[in-house]
């Protein structure tokens, strides 16, 4: 979807439609979350600064997040993209891959480009003409999104497989998905910076640095391949991953930070929790105050879905000092079944969690958490009471503060091993 959070805004208000318009968080220093495309034509982007884009474009119009909205307008053209195939992975709230291939269509010899127009007409029927979409085609995803980039607004491309290594060519490594900052950097210090050189690289060599799986991808990305397949599980409710991400409407880092992260791993825990489902694998995806990308991956030693599992698996991975604008946590591998050795005792952790649960239920989320991501400020400002978990000395809510805020620094130290 072309310029979606935006779109759907001047949808919504004609008042805003062919104006330059930016959605943006509340708070001071905040960033535009989405930018129209009449705003894109003076360099308003996502992750623009609010003041940037008041100087880049003055008449610019700044509007709040409408996510009832997005939602709807969602399930509307996921709804239209499941007339024309069975086959429809939504990749997130503005994009999904459909697979035409076994359809109706392909079957009796439409041209993909003719089902693409199809597909808009019933869009531009039920969602109107300010809401469109940018469509790739190829015989992979990797590809069709790819393609679904390079002809924006409301552009149709089609890539034959004869095209591939001719369009990537033509464009960094970073413009493939899966290629964030982190990782090119990687290739760098391989002597890798470009499409050419990334296809002259063998597979052993990328395996020896970046795994089996993630050397596997770049050695097929370099060829334009993909064996991935469009998997339609994912528009249903038992979903292969549970995540969840914020937009911060500044930088955080330090304790801020990692409360935050906490807090995204709690939702997400809950969530496994409440669906009876157990994840192996927790992800961390993060974008810097330059709104860069970079994510880790790190594997459970056995399936769980406590909080304190999935937020320790996160942050040993996250650098102490990062300075973030966005977080997303990501539980993928899901089982209805611990599957754990007879040797690993999960019991008393168990017992744990649903006594957390328990409490945060009746008294409000948060309640109860863990002292390394608890801000001492908030502590100052209590009635004096006992608390002898420092020292054999009763403290008062201003002394715990104070003692919090001496060790936290070395708290951190040893979260990342250090």
């Amino acid at each position: 979807m072309n310029s979606y959070f935006a779109s759907v805004a001047q949808d919504s208000d004609p008042e805003l439609r062919n104006k330059p318009i930016a959605v943006m968080g509340k708070g001071k220093g905040t960033f535009v979350i989405a930018a129209s495309k009449e705003a894109k034509k003076f360099g308003v982007k996502t992750g623009t600064n609010k003041y940037d884009a008041m100087r880049m474009c003055p008449g610019i119009v700044f509007v709040a997040p409408q996510f009832d909205k997005y939602v709807e307008k969602t399930a509307i053209f996921l709804k239209i993209f499941h007339e024309f195939s069975p086959c429809v992975e939504p990749f997130s709230i503005d994009e999904a891959f459909i697979d035409i291939t076994n359809t109706y269509f392909i079957k009796n010899n439409y041209n993909p480009i003719d089902v693409v127009i199809m597909i808009k007409k019933r869009m531009l029927e039920e969602l109107g003409s300010v809401i469109t979409c940018s469509v790739g085609i190829a015989n992979n995803k990797l590809m069709a999104k790819f393609g679904s980039d390079l002809q924006k607004p409301n552009g149709i491309v089609y890539l034959t497989p004869d095209k591939y290594i001719e369009v990537l060519d033509k464009f960094p490594l970073t413009d493939i998905c899966g290629i964030g900052r982190r990782i090119f950097a990687r290739l760098e210090m391989m002597g890798i910076s470009d499409f050419p050189t990334l296809r002259n690289t063998s597979f052993m060599k990328l395996k020896k640095e970046f795994g089996n799986v993630q050397g596997r991808f770049l050695y097929l990305a370099a060829r334009g391949q993909s064996y991935t397949k469009v998997d339609p599980s994912a528009f249903f409710d038992d979903a292969k991953s549970v995540s969840h991400g914020e937009t911060f409407t500044e930088v955080k880092s330090g304790k801020d930070f990692f409360s935050i992260i906490y807090k995204l791993c709690e939702k997400v825990s809950l969530r496994l929790r409440t669906k009876e489902l157990y994840a192996k694998n927790i992800n961390i995806f993060l974008k810097d105050k330059a709104f860069l990308g970079t994510g880790f991956e790190t594997r459970l030693p056995f399936y769980s879905n406590t909080t304190q599992d999935i937020f320790g698996a996160v942050i040993k991975n996250i650098p102490l000092n990062f300075e973030a604008k966005f977080a997303c946590v990501s539980a993928y591998e899901l089982s209805r079944t611990r599957n754990y050795d007879l040797f690993t005792r999960l019991d008393k952790k168990d017992n744990l969690q649903r006594a957390i649960d328990k409490i945060n239920h009746k008294f409000g989320h948060f309640t109860v958490t863990p002292a390394s991501v608890t801000k001492p400020d908030d502590l100052e400002n209590n009635v004096d009471v006992p608390f002898s978990g420092f020292d054999r000395d009763a403290k008062t809510g201003k002394d715990i503060a104070t003692l919090m805020k001496q060790r936290s620094t070395i708290l951190h130290k040893i979260l990342h091993g250090s």
